[in-house]
């Protein structure tokens, strides 16, 4: 662990006198595990789901997406 990092945090946290950044410091620190706290079950699903059909090699790249659009604009 980087020592003095977690020193300059700590004397940042006790020199700031705006509680609103230390409500957002708080709830920073006291989530426990982003995915469930900022997607919703069907987002989850989704990212899963996606992250599935790119392990089997099913997916489009962004290149080739853009060749077939760039077809649909007539170029």
């Amino acid at each position: 662990m980087d020592t003095l990092l977690k020193e300059r945090v700590i004397a940042l946290v006790n020199n700031c006198d705006d509680e609103d950044t230390l409500k957002t410091i708080e709830s920073n620190l006291l989530v426990e595990d982003w995915w469930d706290t900022d997607f919703t079950k069907e987002e989850q699903d989704e990212m899963l789901e996606a992250s599935k059909q790119v392990k089997q090699g099913v997916f489009t790249t962004n290149e080739d997406a853009m060749k077939i659009f760039d077809k649909w604009k007539g170029k």
